[in-house]
Order: C-alpha cells, then structure tokens, then sequence
C-alpha cells in the first residue's frame, strides 16, 4: 500500500469533516449551476452570446433521432431491405439509416433534446 502523505496536519476525523463538507458545498453548487443553466436557456434560443462584460457563451438544442418512430415505419421484418437499418433485430443502426436516406427524408424523426448552456 501506498503511504499517503497529507498536505496539512490534520487528523483523520478533521479530514473526514472537511471532506463532508467539500462534498456537501459542491452539491450546492451543482445545483445552482442547473438552476443557472435553466434560466439562460429559458432566456435565450440556440446561438452564441456574449455579456456585456465580455465572456462568452453558448445555447444548444441538441436534435436527438426518434429511433422508435422509425421503426415504427420501417420494421425491420418487412423487407430484406429494411434488415440492414438495423444493428440487432430490435435495435435501429443510427449509421446505415444516414446511409440510405436523406437528412432532408429523416427530419420527422428528429426531437428538440433539451437546451444546453456552455459558458
């Protein structure tokens, strides 16, 4: 086993009380930062910002594929064609569907995925 050296003198009970308290200060502050997040991307649509002091960020929408939807229209057991958009029997190959379609053909499939805030 390794020895840890400790960087202060503390002993271990006065470690674990501070590292208790380290973690509960970084919960709070998780969830502030989501809370945060929430009402930019509530403020602001999809594109690139800058404050008035100057930083800048960022809100995405990510689209995410409705694999269940297109199964739906293109079960994989209705032609030996269909196999092929598929990885397993039940599971829709996100790959091959672009292969063969066009994006402008998969736009249905496609759902707003909930904004994202990056500072």
């Amino acid at each position: 086993m390794t020895e840890v050296i400790p960087t202060e003198d503390l002993t271990v009970d006065e470690a674990v009380l501070e590292l208790a308290a380290v973690e509960a200060e970084l919960e709070a502050l998780k969830s502030r930062q989501a809370d945060l997040k929430k009402i930019i991307a509530h403020e602001r649509e999809a594109g690139k910002y800058v404050t008035s002091d100057g930083v800048e960020f960022r809100v995405t929408i990510p689209k995410n594929f409705q694999k269940a939807a297109f199964a739906k229209d293109y079960p994989r057991d209705h032609d030996e064609a269909n196999k092929q958009l598929y990885k397993t029997k039940h599971e829709v190959d996100l790959a091959a569907v672009r292969a063969v379609f066009a994006e402008e053909e998969l736009e249905g499939y496609y759902k707003d995925g909930s904004s994202q805030v990056e500072v």
